[in-house]
């Protein structure tokens, strides 16, 4: 596989030389989608990646970008709601429950269970 016209080792070697230190990637994911997009946050702590399945639309590259870091900011727990396991909503509203301002608390927890856009609250991303 190529990245930016190097393949992975190859880049892998490169770091080794500036950085001293041996890399290794132990999984890794392929997407293929008609337009993929990421998000890096500042420091590389955080990341995301997306495909969207259309690539022609009005300022597409824009959407992605803002799409990327609203799932960067809500830190998802999982992709649909069916995959939350009631584990961990126990253990959100029970966080939610022991901190002060109980009431705002458990709204941001149940917006970390069910993802919201960030710039338009009214609307919600479906995955």
């Amino acid at each position: 596989m190529k990245l930016n016209e190097i393949t992975v080792a190859e880049k892998l070697n490169d770091m080794l030389g500036r950085t001293g230190e041996k890399i290794q990637i132990a999984h890794y994911e392929f997407l293929e989608a008609p337009f993929v997009s990421s998000y890096n946050h500042h420091g590389n702590r955080l990341a995301t990646i997306l495909g969207l399945n259309k690539k022609d639309a009005k300022n597409t590259a824009e959407i992605a970008h803002e799409l990327a870091m609203q799932v960067a900011a809500m830190n998802p727990i999982a992709i649909d709601k069916e995959d939350v396991s009631q584990e961990a909503i126990d253990r959100e509203i029970e966080i939610g429950r022991n901190r002060p301002g109980r009431k705002e608390n458990l709204k941001r927890c149940w917006r970390r269970l069910q993802p919201e856009s960030l710039r338009n609250s009214s609307k919600t991303i479906h995955c």
